[in-house]
Order: structure tokens, then C-alpha cells, then sequence
């Protein structure tokens, strides 16, 4: 029995998979995902563990032996790993495990080397002299180049008087006297950033003097006791505080008297650094994971550390030298974020987390460049590079198409990354919709960062030649008429990861735009304060119940399985498209087989949404499809038409099984399930079902027709014919 490899992706898949899967096993890197690090030149080892059925034993052995160095491996999992000379970059080897009876399964094993804090200091001093200030994103010069060019470029002109307005308001409120570890996180970013770039750019001293105060507000153990407890989503807060702080810090630096900012280095060392050595040395806790937590928390110590590397911490030794012992093994924690990055360019937690931890990782990797000469190795970025192909993917009639926490919106917002890495890649096309957005209005601070003249001058006309797409590793497929038309025909269909603490019991879930309006959403996560609440059972809008997805045989526990699975068909031509999935290990408890197609047809204007399911035992279902547009059920429970505020309406057609019937039911939980306090209401909110009482072997065919205000709906003969997914061609 050869086991499927689950050699990339969060570890602990491991657990829910097995347990689903009983006779299954396979490998993973012990405590640190399936990744090492070490300094150039320098061993490290670790382990693999494979799990089993009791009764059978494991060994371990060398399958595939690493390029840029030399391997051993133990009987017992021990994995040994020596750099070759003068070896900086990401290597990997592969572990195959054996099991008594002949099953097998892998493990990759990805190892970072890197320079040494040694290294990193000499390559700073050859650089800059000591204490040069700014460096991180700009020297005086850019800066001074930057403010220049706005003179004649218009949009830059735009950001800046938007930056400078910012400011403006900042300077009518008082600076925080509370820490609150939310919210705050955001509004320092906010503040720090305008007021800096807003007194760098116009010198008007107002700005600098409230920028002192907040910074020095912020640094005062009395009134900030600390900037994010470990372990409690604080590494996320510091993260993000300490790259607001060290960007002001490098580029007001010579604007500071000595005793800021000694206060603010201090402060560094106290509130992030010294709390987090220990679990960074050791890759435990956030620094082991591949999550936001790492990508944010990891970006925040390295970031600040290039800019503290070389600080006098007011005389202490000690606090430079813990800096320059963090920056090395941060830069090398936030890879493991990088490799979450799926080959085009996805990120597992979706599209808020993901871009999110984008914008950290952009400033790091600017900031190493810059700092140190140094660029991330080429095959963490290969797929991180490639993240605008995702979000500019998942962009869909006026919105957009996420998972996990994220909500389908009216507006999909703007993404000001995409900048960065359309000018790294040299693909104008990356920024295209963020260019078509903010063109008029001007950008932030973000975008004054990111901004580069050329790459924003190409994008204007660079639109992105995507039409339907499989987002690999990611496993969405989305099948689309127009892109860039806000009028667009578009649905997704999801079958990644369920695991994962931020992702939804969603396998199979889908969301579907057409007119310019969003019939099918996503609602996304809920408050985390919520009793169980990664437990996901608890929660509606963590449910299956909650998405726009199968439920069987409704219960009071989860109503899917653990399982990653993945898009098993995909097929597109200029008239049709299609994409499946196979739901089965979501519902292997209620089902010997469950897929689910839809397929995008007719020229592109007609949907068809069609679930299969095979069980030999009694199995209730329903298919669940959330809508914030006006819902009419018809009398004979066959049709239902949805009706958006401009008189625009979606056809749903229920073309089989007999005994089916459709409901307009709201969006909470099924009377089976469990009634947590405290969940959102889900105001405005309800849901299609299709309930099909018996579905042992059903096939539900939902047949969905856009039809714009004033236009005739198509006839009942028009039907598409019936067809089995697995006859489903072009």
C-alpha cells in the first residue's frame, strides 16, 4: 500500500488525516514543520516521524540527497545535515519511511542556510558606516529623489497630499494612553507612517513633534506595559508595531535627541526581542509554524533588527548583541512563512492573512536587499513573487473570491504589494488593478513605499490576460467570462485545506458574481472570543452549514472532516468551462463518495452547480448557497429566483433529483446543531437549500441563469441535458 506524500503543507494534517484514514500513515518533520536552519558552514540535524498503526514498525532512510550539501539519515529518523563550504540558500532533501509490510510514504526536509549575525554585521559596515540613518527603504538621497519627482509626477503628487491630509488628522486626536492589542496595531501603523513620510516630505515640525509623542507614549512601560503577549496574538500585534516603529525610527533618526532614542531602542529590546529569544532560538512556538503569526511576528524582529543591528542602546552591550542574535534566525523563521506559497503564488489562510503577510515580507525583503545586499533566495520568492497572480486572480465581477476568514465583498479593495512585486518581476501587469483603482485618487503610504515610476506608467495598460484559472496547491478553480468587467460572469469552487486554525469546514464551497452583483458569499470568520471557536464545530459561520457547500446527515459535531483534497478536473475553452472535485474524504463518515462540478456554459452566460453523492446508508443532504439579494421559493419548491436592488435576478433551477426540493432557509444553524452565544446574527443574510431526503444516490443538478432587469428568463426546454461528471467534456 504506497501512502499519498504529504511532504508540503501544514503539519498538522497529520492527525485528522490519519484519523480519517485509519490504515493510512506517513512522514513529518518532527518540531520544526519539514524545515531546518543553520548558519553557513555550520551542521544541524533533526527528525522525522512517521505514524502507524501500532503493530507496524518504521524505518527511515536517504531517498533523495540534497544539492547543495551532504545528508544522513538514521534508522530511527535522525536527520543529519552538513552545508556544503560556502553554501547560502534554501536546500531540501527527501525521507522515505518504510513501513514492516512494504507501505511507504515521504518527507521533504527543507533546510535554510544563511550568513551568521557575524556576517550580517561585516556586510552592514561595508555598506554603511555605523548608525547611518535612513537605510531600510530608502537613503536620503531616494528620498530626497522620491519627494523631487513629485513635482512632475502626478500620482506620486496625489499619494503625498493624501499622506500629508492623513497626518493632518492625525494631529486633531490624542495619542493612545491604553494598549489595546487589536485595534492598536492598525492605528500605530497608520499614524507612525503618515506622520513621518508627511514630515519628511514638507518639514513642517508639527508633524515630527506629535510623531515624538506617540512613539515615546508607546515606548513607556507605564502607559504600554508590554506590545503583545506571546501566545496570545501578540507576536502579530509586536510584528506590526515593530515595523511601524523602525521604519519612523530609521527615517526620523536624525531628527531624534539622544534620549528618544535610546527610549526607543530600549523599548525594541524589552517588549520584543528579550520575549522572544527563547522561542526563536529554538523554533518553537510562532517561529516553527508557516502561518501569518510566523510571517508577521518573524518579518517584525528582522525588519526592526536591520535597523537596531548597529544602535547604542544607551551604552548597553548586551541588547546589540541580542539584536544581532535575532536578526539571523528571524530572516531565516520567515521563510517558513514563504514556503506556504503555492506554485501560483496562493497562500493557504486566504486572502486577508495572505496579503496581510505579503506586505511584511515585502519590507523585509526590501530592507535585507538594501541593508545588507542580501536577496531572499530564489526559491522562497519563486512562488511569493507570483502572489499577484493569485489576488488579481481571485478578483471577480466587483468583488472577490477568498476562504478561510475571508468575506465576500462589494468592492474588492486595493492591493498595494502588488507594486512591489510588479516591478521585482517585471510584470506591469501585477499592478494592474490596484493602477485602475487609485490612478485618480492617489494612494497611502504603502504605495509611496512600493512606488516605482516605470512599472506604474506600464501598468496602466497592462491588463492581465486572466480567464479561467486552477489555483494549484491552493486548489481553487475559477471559472470566468470577462475579466476586469465588473459585469462578469464568475464562480469558484474550493477544495483545499479545512484544517488549518483559520480556514472553514468549506471543502467544496463556492461563490458565484454575475451583473456586478455577488449572489453567492462568503460571510467569513466571526469574533475569536467565541467558546470553541477553532474548533469550528461551534461556530455557524465555521461550519459546512455556513458556507455555500453540502451537508450530510446534519449533526451536532462537525459537519465536515479534516481532509485537504484538491481540484480533480479543470477544463476551459472561450465558450465553456468546467471544474471537479472529489468531496469524499470531507464526508467520508456519512458517504463512500461525494464530487461536486459546476461548470460555466452557454457562452459563458448559464451555470450548472452538480453534486454526486454515493452512500449505502440512509443520508440526508442539503446543498447550502448564502446570498444577501431577495429570495422567492416558487410553489412547487423546483425554482427560486433571486433579485438584487436594480431588478437584475438569478435563475436556480433544480433539474434532479426528484424528491428534492428548495427552501429559503436563514443563515443559522440547523436545529441539530450546536447554539453557541455570541455568534453574528447574520443580519440581512439567508440561504438557498436544496434538501434532498434520500441521497444515496443522488445527483443534485442546480441550474443558475443571470438575467439582467428587463430581460426574458430562458425556457425549461432550454435545460442543459443531464450528464454524469465523469462525462462532463468541452
Amino acid at each position: 500500500m504506497a501512502l499519498a506524500s504529504l511532504a508540503l503543507g501544514p503539519r498538522v494534517l497529520a492527525q485528522p488525516v490519519t484519523r480519517v484514514h485509519a490504515k493510512n500513515y506517513f512522514a513529518e518533520f518532527y518540531d520544526q514543520g519539514y524545515f531546518l536552519d543553520t548558519d553557513r558552514n555550520t551542521p544541524v540535524s533533526g527528525r522525522v516521524i512517521g505514524h502507524a498503526p501500532d503493530d507496524v514498525a518504521l524505518r527511515y532512510k536517504l531517498k533523495h540527497p540534497p544539492e547543495n550539501g551532504t545528508a544522513v539519515v538514521a534508522a530511527e529518523g535522525t536527520v543529519s545535515y552538513i552545508p556544503a563550504a560556502g553554501f547560502a540558500g534554501l536546500d531540501s532533501l527527501l525521507v522515505e519511511v518504510v513501513g514492516s509490510s512494504g507501505e511507504t510514504a515521504e518527507a521533504v526536509v527543507r533546510v535554510s542556510v544563511g550568513p551568521s549575525a557575524p556576517e550580517y554585521v561585516a556586510a552592514l559596515a561595508a555598506r554603511f558606516p555605523e548608525r547611518t540613518h535612513p537605510r531600510l527603504l530608502f537613503t536620503a538621497e531616494e528620498l530626497t529623489a522620491r519627494f523631487e519627482a513629485a513635482k512632475t509626477d502626478a500620482f506620486l503628487a496625489r499619494t503625498l497630499r493624501n499622506i500629508v491630509a492623513e497626518a493632518g488628522r492625525v494631529l486633531k486626536t490624542e495619542p493612545e494612553t491604553t494598549f489595546s492589542q487589536g485595534p492598536y496595531r492598525g492605528l500605530i501603523e497608520r499614524r507612525y507612517l503618515n506622520l513621518t513620510f508627511a514630515f519628511k516630505y514638507t518639514r513642517d515640525t508639527r508633524y515630527l513633534e506629535r510623531l515624538v509623542r506617540e512613539l515615546r507614549a508607546s515606548c513607556d512601560p507605564a502607559i504600554f506595559p508590554h506590545w503583545g503577549e506571546a501566545d496570545k496574538g501578540g507576536e502579530i500585534t509586536f510584528g506590526q508595531i515593530l515595523c511601524a516603529t523602525s521604519i519612523a525610527y530609521d527615517l526620523v533618526y536624525q531628527d531624534l535627541d539622544a534620549d528618544t532614542r535610546t527610549l526607543i531602542e530600549r523599548a525594541v529590546v524589552r517588549n520584543a526581542y528579550a520575549p522572544a529569544l527563547k522561542q526563536l532560538m529554538a523554533n518553537e512556538g510562532i517561529y516553527g509554524r508557516f502561518n501569518n503569526y510566523n510571517g508577521i511576528g518573524s518579518s517584525g524582529l528582522a525588519f526592526s533588527a536591520m535597523a537596531f543591528i548597529d544602535a547604542d542602546f544607551g551604552g548597553d552591550a548586551a541588547s546589540r548583541e541580542l539584536t544581532q542574535k535575532i536578526l539571523p534566525k528571524a530572516l531565516r523563521a520567515l521563510q517558513r512563512c514563504m514556503v506556504s506559497f503555492q506554485p501560483d503564488g496562493a497562500y493557504y489562510e486566504g486572502l486577508g492573512y495572505g496579503l496581510w503577510t505579503l506586505r511584511h515580507l515585502a519590507l523585509s525583503c526590501i530592507a535585507a536587499e538594501k541593508v545588507f545586499g542580501l536577496p531572499p533566495p530564489a526559491k522562497l520568492t519563486s512562488a511569493v513573487y507570483r502572489s499577484p497572480e493569485w489576488f488579481n486572480a481571485v478578483r471577480a465581477g466587483r468583488g472577490a473570491f477568498g476562504s478561510a476568514e475571508d468575506k465576500s465583498v462589494d468592492e474588492a479593495g486595493t492591493f498595494p504589494v502588488s507594486m512591489f512585486f510588479a516591478t521585482k518581476a517585471g510584470r506591469p501587469d501585477y499592478a494592474w488593478p490596484h493602477h485602475n483603482a487609485i490612478a485618480e485618487s492617489g494612494g497611502d503610504w504603502q504605495d509611496f513605499i512600493y512606488y516605482d515610476a516605470d512599472t506604474w506608467a506600464r501598468a496602466a495598460n497592462a491588463k492581465p490576460q486572466i480567464t479561467d484559472v486552477h489555483l494549484r496547491g491552493y486548489e481553487m478553480a475559477i471559472l470566468r467570462s470577462d475579466y476586469g468587467n465588473p459585469m462578469e460572469n464568475a464562480v469558484s469552487l474550493y477544495n483545499g485545506t479545512n484544517v488549518e486554525w483559520h480556514m472553514a469546514l468549506e471543502a467544496g464551497t463556492l461563490q458565484l458574481t454575475a451583473l456586478g452583483t455577488p449572489w453567492f458569499i462568503s460571510l467569513g470568520g466571526d469574533e475569536y472570543s467565541i467558546p470553541g471557536y477553532g474548533k469550528k464545530s461551534n461556530v455557524y459561520r465555521k461550519r459546512a452549514e455556513g458556507r455555500n457547500t453540502l451537508v450530510l446527515n446534519p449533526r451536532n459535531g462537525p459537519d465536515q472532516l479534516w481532509s485537504r483534497g484538491k481540484i480533480d478536473r479543470f477544463e476551459r475553452s472561450n465558450g465553456d468551462a468546467f471544474a471537479i472535485a472529489d468531496l469524499t474524504g470531507a464526508y467520508a463518515n456519512s458517504a463512500e463518495r461525494v464530487t461536486r462540478g459546476v461548470r460555466l456554459f452557454h457562452g459563458k452566460s448559464q451555470f450548472l452547480v452538480q453534486d454526486e453523492i454515493r452512500s449505502v446508508n440512509p443520508t440526508e443532504a442539503y446543498a447550502f448557497f448564502h446570498t444577501g439579494q431577495a429570495l422567492a421559493i416558487a410553489a412547487d419548491g423546483r425554482s427560486a429566483t433571486f433579485t438584487d436592488s436594480r431588478g437584475n435576478r438569478l435563475l436556480a433551477r433544480l433539474l434532479s433529483p426528484k424528491g428534492a426540493t428548495l427552501l429559503s432557509m436563514p443563515a443559522r444553524m440547523l436545529p441539530s446543531s450546536p447554539n453557541t452565544a455570541g455568534q453574528n446574527p447574520n443580519a440581512g443574510i439567508h440561504k438557498l437549500a436544496v434538501h434532498v431526503p434520500d441521497a444515496r444516490r443522488a445527483t443534485i443538478t442546480l441550474w443558475l441563469v443571470p438575467v439582467a432587469s428587463g430581460q426574458v428568463e430562458p425556457a425549461q426546454e432550454t435545460a442543459p441535458a443531464h450528464s454524469p461528471l465523469a462525462d462532463w467534456k468541452l
